[in-house]
């Protein structure tokens, strides 16, 4: 996270900290990204966190009954509906799973498996919310800021004791985040940094 923004001490032998002369620089606007992995074109930045997609009709009845009791569990209040329950009803849906359901019942599926009163003790919903993270990308859905951070928040902040595993792991999901398009806020660093300080990095 350091030494990514051509600090001074990535120019030192380079003269007057690779100071050019106004005549010698390129006057041609040109996009650099900040990091080896993290080229997003300002293109990409400037696109709409959400883009349209096609929800796919239920394939039978059975299908149809399936997705309409998950949608009546995802309706209830944070923390008022079984996070079991709720995973059984995602679980059993025929795959592609995501392509049957609507922005709606994803938002609202990651909101309930969010709502964990102890994050650090609750393994089980933890390896959930990861998956439905990793499903969404496979099918590139696009996530919103808040549901990345709170990807990172489980894998580093939500441990008792951080390790160097844990910010790497932070940071790893932080740069698919800005790949995406999608950029961090102020609650993404907060994490970002509560993780390393943990971790004493």
């Amino acid at each position: 996270m350091v030494n990514m923004y051509g600090l001074p001490s990535d120019m030192w032998d380079k003269p007057a900290f690779g100071l050019q002369p106004l005549s010698s620089r390129k006057r041609k606007k040109q996009h650099n990204p900040l990091a080896p992995r993290l080229v997003v074109s300002p293109e990409q930045e400037s696109k709409p966190p959400y883009t349209e997609r096609v929800v796919l009709e239920p394939e039978d009845e059975i299908h149809a009954s399936r997705l309409e009791r998950l949608l009546k569990m995802l309706q209830k209040p944070h923390g008022r509906a079984s996070r079991d329950r709720l995973w059984k009803f995602y679980t059993i849906l025929p795959r592609p799973r995501l392509r049957y359901m609507s922005d709606y019942m994803i938002r609202a599926l990651f909101g309930h498996l969010a709502w964990v009163e102890h994050a650090h003790s609750d393994v089980k919903t933890r390896r959930r919310y990861f998956t439905l993270l990793e499903d969404c990308i496979g099918e590139q859905i696009p996530l919103t800021v808040i549901e990345w951070s709170t990807a990172m928040h489980f894998a580093g902040r939500a441990v008792r004791n951080g390790t160097d595993s844990e910010v790497k792991d932070a940071i790893e999901l932080w740069l698919k985040m800005e790949e995406s398009g999608v950029k961090a806020n102020n609650v993404t660093f907060n994490i970002l940094f509560y993780v390393a300080v943990k971790a004493g990095r």
